[in-house]
């Protein structure tokens, strides 16, 4: 039996802890795991899995991290068709984010997902933008990233990310702006992943990108499958069959320093006003 502890957020009525609490309830009624609910400013030096939302450097991640113990990082879907499936479906993985996390072997079995739709022959280029304290960026220089792909791509078209808007909503949903989209440029976006799904030519430069180096979209799409789940999958058996299916080897790989470590949002308001005064959003 493994002990698992589930670190909550402070407020209670959060997408992070109605993803947390799925995950929770699941592990709860359908394992034999030992499972604990704590707040993400606490530390249980009992626990053998540590379960957050996010890299951020918060207390028991960083306690994963010194002591060698798994963690398993949620976070929002791959793909979000609407804000309602945003809010209902939770990425997740082992002892990093995304494309530097690690999972256990995929099954066979089909999982809904997306069609994937043919690759486009012409189209815009876009540059899409991220927030500078994302997470995701690994501490990049994103003004200046954005300012070289600039040059790089002197007639590309720069979309910013929805939150850098100044409280306004986007001109064009994402949908329609991939829609013409021909090659999407990304650093660590999961729109990569989105634009990939919907026949772009997707360029994400970040290695922990969901969309970094596909050769088979098919056998790509499966895996990301089995890589979210809706909340109401993880209170129940198959999911939590799966997730804890890798917890062995993720051990294993956190024993030996084989995980991501997590960031601090630094010099936060100083990278946003800056992103904010060079591109006039």
């Amino acid at each position: 039996m493994i002990n698992v502890t589930v670190h909550m957020h402070i407020k209670d009525n959060t997408p992070a802890n109605a993803r947390l609490l799925a995950l929770y309830y699941g592990l709860k009624h359908q394992s034999n795991a030992r499972v604990t609910k704590m707040l993400r400013t606490e530390i249980d030096r009992g626990a053998d899995l540590i379960i957050v939302k996010g890299l951020s450097a918060s207390l028991p991640l960083r306690y994963a991290v010194d002591e060698g113990i798994p963690f398993i990082i949620l976070e929002d879907p791959y793909w979000r068709p609407n804000k309602e499936y945003t809010l209902s479906h939770t990425s997740w993985g082992y002892n990093g984010m995304c494309g530097r996390a690690w999972y256990p072997t995929t099954p066979f079995a089909s999982r809904p997902k997306p069609p994937l739709q043919p690759f486009k022959t012409e189209g815009d280029v876009i540059i899409f933008g991220q927030k500078p304290d994302d997470y995701s960026l690994r501490g990049q220089d994103h003004v200046q990233w954005i300012e070289d792909k600039m040059k790089q791509w002197p007639n590309a078209e720069l979309r910013h990310h929805p939150l850098m808007l100044s409280n306004k909503p986007p001109d064009e949903s994402i949908d329609d702006c991939l829609k013409r989209c021909y090659r999407a440029v990304t650093f660590s976006s999961t729109v990569g992943a989105e634009a990939l799904i919907a026949g772009c030519l997707s360029s994400p430069e970040c290695p922990g990108s969901t969309a970094y180096g596909v050769h088979d979209r098919e056998a790509w799409l499966h895996n990301l499958s089995w890589r979210q789940f809706s909340n109401n999958e993880l209170t129940g058996t198959p999911a939590v069959k799966f997730i804890l299916s890798g917890y062995d080897e993720a051990r294993w790989r956190a024993s030996e320093g084989m995980i991501e470590h997590p960031r601090d949002k630094v010099n936060r308001d100083v990278n946003i006003r800056r992103y904010q005064e060079r591109f006039g959003v």
